[in-house]
């Protein structure tokens, strides 16, 4: 997001000393826009997968305690992922990167 907004900037700095006759269009192709709106997603797909995961850990256990425990580990789990992954220099890319190769050599 923030390379996209130096480019932006930049490219207008260049319009400035360019002139009126030449004009850069810097929305056909912003990854910033791209981000933004897969971040919001991914957001939205992990609320909804937690009113999923209560309604159908109630509705099938009727346990509160069952549905109480499964909401508090997988956020908990998730966020050890990622606290560990930063502890060792790697990201989520990475993580999914080293996945998808390793699936490359099983085939």
């Amino acid at each position: 997001m923030d390379l996209s907004e130096n480019i932006t900037k930049a490219i207008t700095e260049i319009q400035e000393n360019v002139g009126p006759s030449v004009k850069f269009h810097t929305d056909i192709y912003n990854q910033s826009t791209f981000i933004d709106t897969s971040v919001r997603n991914v957001l939205k797909a992990l609320i909804e997968g937690g009113i999923f995961v209560i309604f159908v850990l109630f509705f099938f256990l009727f346990n509160y305690r069952t549905t109480f425990i499964s909401l508090l580990a997988i956020p908990l789990s998730l966020l050890v992922t990622i606290v560990t992954l930063k502890l060792l220099g790697y990201t989520i890319n990475t993580m999914s990167l080293e996945v998808w190769q390793l699936q490359l050599v099983h085939w």
